[in-house]
């Protein structure tokens, strides 16, 4: 009896001395691969850091970050990301930590298609390699536009969603963040105000009537109309932004230059020098460059001077 009971006490404590290492060595595992993940953004970063620009757009950010207006783009990039960063004065600076934040989604990815076996984890490595070497958003990470924080904010709501819909634990908590993510992610990128609608109906209507978790559904509603009420009032009134929408449009469909280049700003002097930008943006009688359908044509100018 005696032998019995001590065998029977014995044998759960070697299985759950045998567990230990196992649960350590799959979260070691999990660690390893997200740090080959950041590794092979940095690598993907450096082999091209030059800045691009497109006008229309990049000229509206950046004229907004230097003259407070016009606001006829995405008011958050500019107000909330472009001007923090450029207090550097290294338009470089902007590709790195757009770069450095393109990794999240690629980490998200992994999160969702990550299991309890090895396998799975491979399987979840790979697919965040995938979204890594995405070309659309490794265009989007050089270009000083918002796109690409648009992406990021997307991803990471639909990654709130995903764990939403799986009744996952914390659900309340992920219902309140949602809501924020997807205000984000609309005031970045206007083309995805009707895929996050859409989206943000489907997971209501998923909490209300079929999983009934109204504790979930009513701290979603609650953070959606708080954050609106704070973009809308911040923002649109006191900052005058437009609004999730563009004011009017500057981009033209066949521009002449639709990208360049300003090396020969950042690279030609070996010496320290700051960067100050000229932007002008003369009234026309309504025809730019190849069917534009703005009413003015944006000009820049890239001076560089070196200090003396």
């Amino acid at each position: 009896m005696s032998d019995d009971h001590v065998g029977g006490d014995a044998t759960p404590r070697r299985r759950r001395a045998e567990d230990v290492p196992v649960t350590y060595l799959s979260e070691a595992q999990t660690w390893r691969f997200l740090a080959l993940i950041l590794v092979l953004q940095v690598v993907l970063t450096f082999l091209d850091t030059t800045p691009r620009y497109l006008l229309g757009d990049s000229a509206s950010y950046l004229w907004s970050v230097f003259h407070d207006g016009p606001f006829d783009r995405s008011w958050t990039y500019p107000a909330w990301f472009l001007r923090p960063v450029l207090t550097l004065h290294s338009l470089d600076l902007v590709v790195y930590v757009q770069c450095a934040l393109g990794v999240i989604p690629a980490w998200l990815a992994f999160g969702l298609v990550s299991g309890p076996c090895q396998r799975c984890r491979i399987v979840a490595f790979v697919t965040a390699c995938g979204c890594l070497i995405e070309p659309l958003a490794l265009t989007y990470q050089r270009f000083i536009l918002a796109d690409g924080l648009g992406l990021i904010m997307a991803a990471a709501a639909l990654f709130a969603s995903v764990r939403l819909i799986d009744k996952n634990v914390g659900a309340t908590a992920y219902a309140a963040l949602t809501p924020l993510l997807i205000v984000l992610a609309a005031s970045l990128r206007s083309s995805q105000i009707p895929s996050l609608a859409l989206l943000c109906a489907f997971l209501l209507i998923l909490l209300f009537l079929v999983y009934r978790n109204y504790a979930a559904g009513a701290a979603m509603i609650g953070s959606l109309v708080l954050c609106h009420a704070v973009y809308f009032h911040y923002a649109i009134e006191r900052q005058h932004a437009p609004g999730y929408m563009p004011r009017r449009g500057n981009s033209c469909s066949r521009p002449s230059c639709p990208s360049f280049r300003v090396t020969m700003c950042n690279r030609t002097s070996t010496r320290p020098g700051r960067l100050q930008l000229w932007m002008t943006m003369p009234e026309t009688d309504g025809r730019c460059p190849r069917s534009c359908s703005s009413r003015a044509w944006p000009w820049i100018k890239f001076i560089k001077r070196a200090k003396t």
